[in-house]
């Protein structure tokens, strides 16, 4: 109401003057504290204002329509809709409509202060239920209609009190109904409530064990639970600090009447029952032992009271012998030998199942000349090794054949003892990385044999493994069995990073021996570098040749592809991986383009990358006169430069001038109507034909559209006009932008236009390929020339006179034979 107010079209009337349609009273100071208009007799003094709203601000807001209806002040309307009110009044609108903090509502219209909770289980009968008593404070924060739910209708009530008890009762209004399955407690008027419910509340299941009540969430809670049996086990749920006791059942004072009645009911019957002959017991009444339970709650919306009978636990007599049980440890392991470079790496994983107890240290027997490296675990605190150990052998260690008096582990060992933060119960893993030398590349070796020390029972798997072209044999095994490289466990073959040649197992490590004979053979070259296709396009126009050299490669160890290019050539672009890169020149003239390492994925093969390389040179450097003019032969065409990396598949392009004729190619490379597979593009895929397209796919010249063709042939001059006006100077002081020294080159566009001419070849090792072919220039007739003015004209007109003077000697001829044959 307040901003649909203060958003009319107001006309303020104060003291005869108003403000709104009219034009608004100009303002002036006046004094220190005060200010006023040029309407007469309006003057407002901010000191007392300042002071009312002050005091305004103490008291509670109130709602914009009570404002106006309890004020001392009338609203004026007229028939064109303006609202007149008195200065004051408005001003405190005003104050309201800009701090909202007056007029808003508390978060919540009610809160639930406390809430008491007295159950009774009499255990009469399962339709009987459970007696249940509550009461409920309420604080009502606003003074409108408040709806408050207490519990669920589910319940019979049978008693309901409902208290104000706050000190301003003169304005309230309060009752509880039943509303959207809840009985509730409807006030109106802020204030202080009490509600008191008693009733009976039916079981959750048919054995009559308990109840869960949808409660309202309260400050504070308390709970109070009874069953009339002797020595249960009470769960209230959710409880804090349940207190026990046995005796009389606790019943709500306010209720005490009907909830005691209703014991002493139940102790009659209970009483009456035990007769003999139709004699009642000399005591009338026998009062009956009951379970209470007195507990806190913290604020919940569910309260479950349930009771089960108490299960007494026997307490059995444990001998001195086993309150300590013995730790029983059980170990694997799983080992892996890479051999190479006359150096043994070890890689050990140790995996300890830990029983009845925990561990906070491991020792580990291993051969004096094993040298560890690292000990990796969880909570490892330290670890150490030391001298030469007599090895205590296992308690539970199965039996194996003495040491032999030339076995090496048992004259000198040492002992790896690891330190954890704390002891470790169930399971625990070590991994141990270690080397031992060789005597040579190719020597006899003794593996190196871990044993773990104060354990029951050991067992693991043992795999060599090969990191250089070494041969690897065994000599003399014990206490070992053989098996498959696929029998090994997954986590065995991940240890690995080279492949597995052997494979054993052992079920007693103390005794295992494992000599190798190893023999490292000599090295033979292999190729670092290989260049699985290769796509050069060649365009020719008016005396220059640009060439696009495209390679899908593999490097591994290269730092250069290294090509031939034809002599007094340039290089005007080069690009690996499509990032541009700066090439260089060696002193025998080959041009060096840097190329990067290819990416290699665990055992897959190594990733392809693209090398493009933009060469220019000039025909006259190719012993062939110049541009193509007129009738002539090109005799050496370089299509190919030489590359020092080898190439599995070559393809050529070549496209000449469209305005010529052309016999057939000579040279190395063999001419085919289309390419035998798809070419590479730079994220793999076919490539596509365009006029600047840098690989083009396999489809001849001759199946192009026609409109295509001519589209080309028309495009064929301005190409040749762009190459011959773009050829740049020789490398020198850069100037006009055109080449330059030690800085990364841009990237060159081919065009791909002309006449179209395919080649192949498989398998190129260092070798640079040549083409010629014979050509011969198409010339205009006389009459497809276009020509200036009236001369063709002219020409035209005689040429049609003799014509027709030539058609009329000849008619007259064949007639003057014609008349002579009739005669004769």
């Amino acid at each position: 109401h307040l901003h649909t107010l203060t958003h009319l079209s107001m006309s303020l009337k104060a003291k005869g003057h108003t403000m709104g349609r009219k034009k608004a009273p100009q303002v002036a100071k006046k004094g220190a504290g005060s200010f006023v208009t040029d309407a007469p007799q309006l003057s407002v003094d901010f000191q007392q204002e300042q002071q009312r709203w002050i005091e305004q601000e103490q008291r509670n807001a109130e709602p914009a329509q009570d404002l106006i209806s309890h004020a001392d002040w009338a609203v004026q309307g007229d028939d064109a809709g303006n609202v007149k009110v008195p200065l004051q009044p408005f001003l405190e609108l005003l104050r309201k409509s800009v701090d909202p903090h007056h007029i808003s509502s508390p978060s919540q219209p009610y809160v639930v202060q406390r809430a008491r909770y007295v159950a009774l289980d009499t255990r009469r009968r399962r339709e009987f239920g459970m007696t249940v008593a509550l009461s409920v404070d309420v604080s009502v924060l606003t003074k409108h209609w408040v709806c408050v739910p207490l519990v669920p209708d589910r319940l019979s009530v049978t008693h309901v009190l409902v208290e104000n008890t706050s000190q301003d009762q003169a304005e309230s209004t309060q009752s509880v109904c039943v509303r959207e399955g809840a009985f509730s407690l409807v006030a109106h008027g802020a204030g202080e409530y009490r509600v008191h419910l008693l009733g009976r509340c039916p079981f959750d299941t048919t054995r009559a064990r308990g109840i869960v009540l949808s409660v309202p969430y309260a400050v504070r809670n308390t709970c109070t639970f009874s069953v009339r049996e002797k020595d249960v086990e009470l769960c209230v749920s959710p409880s804090l600090a349940p207190e026990g006791s046995s005796g009389r059942p606790v019943v709500h004072e306010l209720f005490r009447e009907q909830m005691e009645s209703e014991v002493e009911e139940v102790e009659k019957d209970a009483a009456g029952k035990g007769t003999v002959s139709g004699k009642r017991k000399a005591s009338a009444v026998a009062t009956s032992s009951w379970s209470v339970v007195s507990c806190q709650l913290p604020p919940t919306r569910k309260l479950s009271l349930q009771w089960k009978e108490k299960v007494e636990e026997e307490e059995m007599e444990v001998p001195e012998s086993e309150v300590e049980r013995e730790v029983i440890v059980h170990a694997q392991q799983e080992a892996v030998h890479s051999i190479g470079e006359g150096i043994v790496q070890s890689t050990i994983a140790l995996s300890f199942d830990i029983i009845h107890g925990s561990r906070s240290t491991f020792e580990i027997e291993l051969p004096r000349d094993m040298s560890v490296l690292s000990v990796d675990g969880t909570a490892i605190k330290r670890w150490d090794t030391d001298g030469v150990a007599a090895p205590s052998p296992s308690a539970l260690d199965v039996e194996a054949p003495p040491a032999e008096a030339g076995d090496e582990h048992s004259k000198t060992t040492s002992i790896l003892r690891v330190w954890l933060e704390y002891g470790v119960e169930s399971s625990y893993r070590l991994t141990i990385r270690s080397e031992m030398e060789m005597e040579g590349t190719s020597a006899l070796v003794s593996l190196p044999r871990l044993s773990c020390l104060h354990v029951h029972r050991q067992r693991g798997y043992v795999a060599v493994a090969a990191r250089t072209n070494v041969e690897v044999r065994e000599t003399k095994t014990r206490a070992l069995t053989r098996i498959g490289v696929e029998e090994l466990p997954s986590s065995v073959s991940d240890l690995a990073r080279n492949p597995i040649l052997i494979a054993f197992k052992f079920l007693a490590a103390n005794h295992t021996v494992l000599e190798l004979d190893v023999k490292k053979h000599k090295d033979i070259p292999v190729l670092v570098a290989t260049i699985d296709q290769a796509h050069i396009q060649a365009t020719v126009s008016e005396g220059n040749v640009l060439y696009r050299l495209s390679f899908s490669m593999r490097n591994t160890e290269s730092q250069f592809l290294r090509l031939l290019a034809p002599a007094n050539s340039e290089v005007w672009s080069s690009q690996v991986a499509g990032s541009p890169v700066k090439p260089a020149m060696d002193a025998n003239g080959w041009v060096m383009v840097p190329l990067q390492k290819s990416v290699v994925h665990g055992g897959s093969e190594a990733e392809k990358f693209r090398v493009d390389i933009v060469l220019h040179c000039s025909l006259d450097m190719h012993e062939n006169g110049g541009p193509l003019v007129g009738r002539g032969t090109l005799k050496r065409l370089c299509l190919c430069p030489e590359v020092d990396v080898p190439i599995n598949h070559l393809f050529a392009s070549l496209y000449l001038p469209s305005n010529f004729d052309y016999g057939e190619f000579t040279g190395d490379l063999r001419e085919v109507q289309h390419f035998s597979k798809a070419l590479f593009t730079e994220k793999g895929g076919d490539a596509e034909d365009g006029p600047y397209g840098g690989l083009r796919g396999g489809r001849p010249q001759n199946q192009q559209p026609q409109l295509q063709q001519q589209q080309m042939q028309m495009q064929m001059p301005q190409m040749s006009n762009m190459m011959s006006n773009a050829l740049p100077c020789p490398p020198a002081p850069l100037r006009g932008g055109k080449t330059a020294v030690g800085v990364l080159p841009v990237s060159v566009a081919v065009p791909a236009v002309g006449r179209l001419f395919r080649f192949e070849r498989l398998l190129v090792r260092e070798e640079a390929f040549h083409v010629g072919v014979e050509y011969c220039e198409r010339t205009k007739g006389y009459f497809a020339k276009r020509s200036v003015g009236s001369v063709r004209f002219k020409v035209s007109l005689a040429v049609v006179a003799v014509a027709v003077l030539v058609y009329a000697l000849y008619y007259k001829f064949a007639a003057s034979a014609t008349d002579w044959v009739a005669s004769q």
